[in-house]
Protein backbone atom coordinates (compact mmCIF):
# COMPACT_ATOMS: atom_id res chain seq x y z
CA UNK A 1 0.00 0.00 0.00
CA UNK A 2 2.85 2.15 0.82
CA UNK A 3 3.88 1.99 -2.54
CA UNK A 4 0.96 2.62 -4.17
CA UNK A 5 0.89 5.62 -2.54
CA UNK A 6 4.57 6.45 -3.44
CA UNK A 7 3.49 6.15 -6.97
CA UNK A 8 0.26 8.17 -7.35
CA UNK A 9 2.02 10.70 -5.65
CA UNK A 10 4.50 11.02 -7.77
CA UNK A 11 1.89 11.34 -10.69
CA UNK A 12 -0.25 13.58 -8.99
CA UNK A 13 0.15 17.00 -10.90
CA UNK A 14 1.65 19.94 -8.16
CA UNK A 15 -1.19 22.74 -6.86
CA UNK A 16 1.72 25.44 -8.36
CA UNK A 17 2.19 23.80 -12.13
CA UNK A 18 -1.81 23.47 -12.08
CA UNK A 19 -2.40 27.41 -11.08
CA UNK A 20 0.22 28.69 -13.34
CA UNK A 21 -1.67 26.98 -16.05
CA UNK A 22 -5.33 28.09 -15.28
CA UNK A 23 -3.41 31.79 -15.31
CA UNK A 24 -1.55 31.28 -18.44
CA UNK A 25 -4.29 29.80 -20.04
CA UNK A 26 -6.88 32.89 -18.65
CA UNK A 27 -4.28 34.75 -20.03
CA UNK A 28 -4.61 33.70 -23.63
CA UNK A 29 -7.92 33.98 -23.68
CA UNK A 30 -7.37 37.49 -22.29
CA UNK A 31 -5.57 37.99 -25.27
CA UNK A 32 -8.07 36.37 -27.80
CA UNK A 33 -10.91 38.54 -26.82
CA UNK A 34 -8.36 41.92 -27.17
CA UNK A 35 -8.30 41.15 -30.32
CA UNK A 36 -11.78 40.92 -30.96
CA UNK A 37 -12.15 44.33 -29.01
CA UNK A 38 -9.93 46.06 -31.24
CA UNK A 39 -11.43 45.00 -34.40
CA UNK A 40 -14.73 46.06 -33.02
CA UNK A 41 -13.13 49.58 -32.22
CA UNK A 42 -11.39 49.98 -35.74
CA UNK A 43 -15.19 48.99 -37.29
CA UNK A 44 -16.70 51.04 -35.27
CA UNK A 45 -14.18 53.98 -36.06
CA UNK A 46 -13.77 53.71 -40.00
CA UNK A 47 -17.72 53.89 -39.67
CA UNK A 48 -17.55 56.92 -37.58
CA UNK A 49 -15.53 58.11 -40.48
CA UNK A 50 -17.33 57.19 -43.41
CA UNK A 51 -20.51 58.77 -41.45
CA UNK A 52 -18.50 61.89 -41.16
CA UNK A 53 -17.47 61.85 -44.60
CA UNK A 54 -21.22 61.33 -45.92
CA UNK A 55 -22.28 64.26 -43.59
CA UNK A 56 -20.44 66.67 -44.63
CA UNK A 57 -20.72 65.62 -48.89
CA UNK A 58 -23.98 66.12 -48.11
CA UNK A 59 -24.40 69.61 -46.38
CA UNK A 60 -21.45 70.63 -48.99
CA UNK A 61 -24.37 69.81 -51.72
CA UNK A 62 -27.15 71.51 -49.79
CA UNK A 63 -25.78 74.57 -49.24
CA UNK A 64 -24.04 75.62 -51.70
CA UNK A 65 -24.84 75.48 -55.61
CA UNK A 66 -21.37 75.06 -56.72
CA UNK A 67 -19.51 72.09 -54.97
CA UNK A 68 -15.97 72.85 -53.76
CA UNK A 69 -14.37 69.55 -55.29
CA UNK A 70 -10.62 70.60 -54.16
CA UNK A 71 -12.32 71.40 -50.38
CA UNK A 72 -14.06 67.95 -50.86
CA UNK A 73 -11.21 66.09 -52.43
CA UNK A 74 -8.66 67.17 -49.28
CA UNK A 75 -11.74 66.67 -46.97
CA UNK A 76 -11.63 62.84 -47.88
CA UNK A 77 -7.55 62.91 -48.36
CA UNK A 78 -7.70 64.03 -44.59
CA UNK A 79 -9.99 61.86 -42.78
CA UNK A 80 -8.69 58.39 -45.00
CA UNK A 81 -5.40 58.91 -44.32
CA UNK A 82 -6.76 58.88 -40.15
CA UNK A 83 -8.80 56.16 -41.11
CA UNK A 84 -5.75 54.07 -42.52
CA UNK A 85 -3.44 55.17 -39.59
CA UNK A 86 -6.29 53.27 -37.13
CA UNK A 87 -5.96 50.41 -39.46
CA UNK A 88 -2.18 50.63 -39.32
CA UNK A 89 -2.32 50.93 -35.32
CA UNK A 90 -4.77 48.13 -34.32
CA UNK A 91 -3.02 45.70 -36.93
CA UNK A 92 -0.08 45.83 -35.00
CA UNK A 93 -1.62 45.96 -31.84
CA UNK A 94 -3.56 42.45 -32.89
CA UNK A 95 -0.25 40.99 -34.05
CA UNK A 96 1.11 41.81 -30.59
CA UNK A 97 -1.41 39.91 -29.02
CA UNK A 98 -0.96 36.82 -31.30
CA UNK A 99 2.52 36.78 -30.89
CA UNK A 100 1.61 36.68 -26.98
CA UNK A 101 -0.51 33.86 -27.15
CA UNK A 102 2.09 31.77 -29.35
CA UNK A 103 4.70 32.99 -27.44
CA UNK A 104 2.46 31.70 -24.01
CA UNK A 105 1.52 28.35 -26.03
CA UNK A 106 5.23 27.08 -26.79
CA UNK A 107 5.83 27.64 -23.18
CA UNK A 108 2.82 25.73 -22.28
CA UNK A 109 3.56 23.24 -24.57
CA UNK A 110 7.11 22.69 -23.18
CA UNK A 111 6.98 23.00 -19.62
CA UNK A 112 3.61 22.44 -18.36
CA UNK A 113 1.84 19.89 -20.67
CA UNK A 114 4.34 17.01 -19.57
CA UNK A 115 4.08 17.78 -16.03
CA UNK A 116 -0.09 17.68 -16.09
CA UNK A 117 0.23 15.18 -18.99
CA UNK A 118 -2.02 16.99 -21.39
CA UNK A 119 -1.28 17.54 -25.04
CA UNK A 120 -3.34 19.93 -26.53
CA UNK A 121 -0.67 22.79 -27.46
CA UNK A 122 1.80 20.17 -28.84
CA UNK A 123 -0.84 18.15 -31.06
CA UNK A 124 -2.07 21.95 -32.59
CA UNK A 125 0.85 22.87 -33.21
CA UNK A 126 1.32 20.12 -35.58
CA UNK A 127 -1.67 19.97 -36.92
CA UNK A 128 -1.28 23.78 -37.58
CA UNK A 129 2.06 23.10 -39.52
CA UNK A 130 0.38 19.95 -41.53
CA UNK A 131 -3.26 21.35 -42.38
CA UNK A 132 -1.60 25.34 -44.03
CA UNK A 133 1.63 24.06 -45.04
CA UNK A 134 3.26 27.53 -43.67
CA UNK A 135 5.92 29.28 -46.48
CA UNK A 136 9.35 28.84 -44.49
CA UNK A 137 11.02 31.99 -46.78
CA UNK A 138 8.38 34.94 -46.27
CA UNK A 139 10.97 37.27 -44.24
CA UNK A 140 8.26 39.18 -42.92
CA UNK A 141 6.55 39.20 -39.62
CA UNK A 142 3.96 36.77 -39.22
CA UNK A 143 0.98 38.01 -36.37
CA UNK A 144 -2.71 37.48 -36.89
CA UNK A 145 -5.16 34.62 -37.28
CA UNK A 146 -5.98 34.38 -41.05
CA UNK A 147 -9.42 35.83 -41.16
CA UNK A 148 -8.38 39.14 -38.99
CA UNK A 149 -5.95 39.20 -41.94
CA UNK A 150 -8.17 39.27 -44.23
CA UNK A 151 -10.94 41.56 -42.70
CA UNK A 152 -7.95 43.89 -42.29
CA UNK A 153 -7.01 43.90 -45.59
CA UNK A 154 -10.58 44.65 -46.77
CA UNK A 155 -10.96 47.40 -44.71
CA UNK A 156 -8.68 49.61 -46.73
CA UNK A 157 -10.57 49.07 -49.69
CA UNK A 158 -13.41 51.59 -49.24
CA UNK A 159 -10.99 54.28 -48.58
CA UNK A 160 -8.60 52.95 -51.27
CA UNK A 161 -11.28 53.37 -53.76
CA UNK A 162 -12.37 56.99 -52.42
CA UNK A 163 -8.55 58.48 -52.53
CA UNK A 164 -8.05 56.44 -56.12
CA UNK A 165 -11.32 57.96 -57.46
CA UNK A 166 -11.95 60.96 -56.17
CA UNK A 167 -8.82 62.87 -54.46
CA UNK A 168 -7.18 64.73 -57.46
CA UNK A 169 -4.01 66.21 -55.92
CA UNK A 170 -2.93 69.98 -57.11
CA UNK A 171 -0.50 71.75 -55.14
CA UNK A 172 2.39 69.44 -53.61
CA UNK A 173 0.99 69.20 -50.04
CA UNK A 174 -1.85 67.55 -51.49
CA UNK A 175 0.53 65.01 -53.58
CA UNK A 176 2.46 64.20 -50.36
CA UNK A 177 -0.80 63.78 -48.04
CA UNK A 178 -2.07 61.25 -51.33
CA UNK A 179 1.05 59.67 -51.29
CA UNK A 180 1.70 59.23 -47.74
CA UNK A 181 -2.11 58.11 -47.78
CA UNK A 182 -0.37 55.08 -50.39
CA UNK A 183 2.40 54.45 -48.16
CA UNK A 184 0.38 53.68 -44.94
CA UNK A 185 -1.96 51.49 -46.73
CA UNK A 186 0.85 49.70 -48.87
CA UNK A 187 2.59 48.60 -45.56
CA UNK A 188 -1.19 47.75 -43.87
CA UNK A 189 -1.86 45.17 -46.57
CA UNK A 190 2.03 44.16 -46.58
CA UNK A 191 1.92 43.27 -43.23
CA UNK A 192 -2.02 41.30 -43.12
CA UNK A 193 -0.74 39.78 -45.95
CA UNK A 194 2.29 38.37 -43.67
CA UNK A 195 -0.07 37.53 -41.00
CA UNK A 196 -2.54 35.69 -44.05
CA UNK A 197 0.72 33.47 -45.14
CA UNK A 198 2.98 32.98 -42.44
CA UNK A 199 2.78 31.31 -39.48
CA UNK A 200 3.76 33.03 -36.14
CA UNK A 201 6.30 31.05 -34.37
CA UNK A 202 6.12 30.77 -30.92
CA UNK A 203 9.42 31.50 -28.92
CA UNK A 204 12.02 29.51 -28.34
CA UNK A 205 12.96 27.65 -24.78
CA UNK A 206 15.28 25.66 -25.72
CA UNK A 207 18.05 25.84 -22.85
CA UNK A 208 15.82 27.27 -20.67
CA UNK A 209 14.97 25.76 -17.28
Amino acid sequence: MAIFKVAFNCKKPSEPILEEYKALRMEIINHQSSRIKILQFTIAALGAIIGVLGFFLRFNASNNQSIDLGLISNFILIFSIFAMIIVLSSLILTMKKTQQINIIGSYIKKYIEPELNLNWEKRWDKYRNMKFKWPKNIYLPGGTSRSLALFYILLTLPFLFLVCFFVNPVTNEERFLKYLFFGITILSVILASASFFKQVMGADWTGIE
